[in-house]
Order: C-alpha cells, then sequence, then structure tokens
C-alpha cells in the first residue's frame, strides 16, 4: 500500500524548496543583522574617541578631570552616536582618567535584530574601549616676549611663570624619547 507512495517522485522540488527555505531564513537574517551589528559597533566605536578626544581636550584647559570635563566628553558621545536610528537601548558611556593624562572610556549598547529573533537571537551586546592622550610630534616653539618698561614688576613675574608653566607642560606630554621639541 506504501510502495506506489514511496516510489512516486513527483513532487520533491516542492518539498526540497520548502525543507530550505528555513536554512535560508537563518543565513539572510544572519547577514542582515550581522551587518547591523557592525554599523552599530563602528558607530559606537566613532562616539566613544570622539568623546574621550573631547574630554582630554577639555582636560588640557584645566588641569583636571571632574564633572565639567566629563559632561563635555558626554556631550560629544551624545552627539555621534545616534541611538534612535539603530533602536538601541541601554546606551552607556563612562570615562576615567588616569595621572599621564590619559583618559580611557567604555561604551555600551544593545541593539535588537531584525530577522533573528525568529530564532531566538533577540539582541546584540555591544561593548567598545577607548583611549585618548595627549601627544606631540617634534616640535618649533619660539615665544616673542616683552621685556620693556611696560612690563616690569608682576607683569614680567608673571610672564617668566607661564613660560616655565609652558615648558613644563609640554615636557611632561613628551613621552617618546625620540620626540624632539625645541625652544626660541
Amino acid at each position: 500500500m506504501l510502495s506506489p507512495i514511496l516510489g512516486d517522485e513527483s513532487g520533491n522540488v516542492g518539498l526540497i524548496a520548502a525543507a530550505s527555505v528555513i536554512p535560508l531564513m537563518a543565513l539572510i537574517g544572519g547577514g542582515l543583522d550581522m551587518g547591523r551589528s557592525y554599523m552599530a559597533r563602528t558607530q559606537l566605536q566613532a562616539a566613544c574617541d570622539s568623546g574621550v578626544l573631547a574630554g582630554r581636550r577639555a582636560m588640557a584647559k584645566s588641569g583636571d578631570y571632574q564633572q565639567a570635563e566629563k559632561d563635555k566628553a558626554h556631550a560629544l558621545f551624545n552627539a555621534n552616536f545616534d541611538a534612535a536610528s539603530l533602536d538601541a537601548s541601554d546606551v552607556s558611556f563612562d570615562t576615567s582618567a588616569n595621572e599621564q593624562g590619559q583618559v580611557s572610556g567604555t561604551a555600551s549598547a544593545t541593539v535588537p535584530t531584525l530577522v533573528m529573533q525568529i530564532f531566538g537571537n533577540e539582541t546584540f551586546e555591544l561593548q567598545i574601549t577607548c583611549m585618548a592622550e595627549l601627544q606631540l610630534a617634534n616640535a618649533d616653539v619660539m615665544f616673542v616676549l616683552d621685556t620693556t618698561g611696560s612690563m616690569a614688576g608682576s607683569r614680567i613675574t608673571g610672564l617668566r611663570e607661564a613660560v616655565k608653566d609652558f615648558h613644563k607642560t609640554i615636557n611632561t606630554a613628551v613621552t617618546d624619547s625620540n620626540t624632539r621639541v625645541r625652544y626660541g
């Protein structure tokens, strides 16, 4: 009774096509969602990098890494990471600075999948680290200082201290022994 059915080859293409739909959806969905994940990771990395660079720049002005500098870092991070376009949630960005003047950051976000939800993979957890530091290349620095009578007293003393502070800041920023800074 089953032998005629088992020997019948008509309709095999339909069964093979139906059986291949799920693996094809997994491949296409995986590719689509991985592309979104890489795009989100790239945007998160760029935002993290710009945030710590802004924090480092703000730190150069004040000499400390306090709340005002952190706020500037966060403002630039938020300007560069568009969470709404990626439907990202749980976005966080934290920064800190060390004694060498390096500003480090970590950023994280959760990005939902579009197609892979069907297969139980609902989100991508993204975690990024970044760091910024002051680096100097070879430089020639020329000072033109007013030493005339109008600068007598506290003015000339203040000018001398400013030049010394500038020199000290540059020397602490030079970490590579091959970097050459000349003053004139």
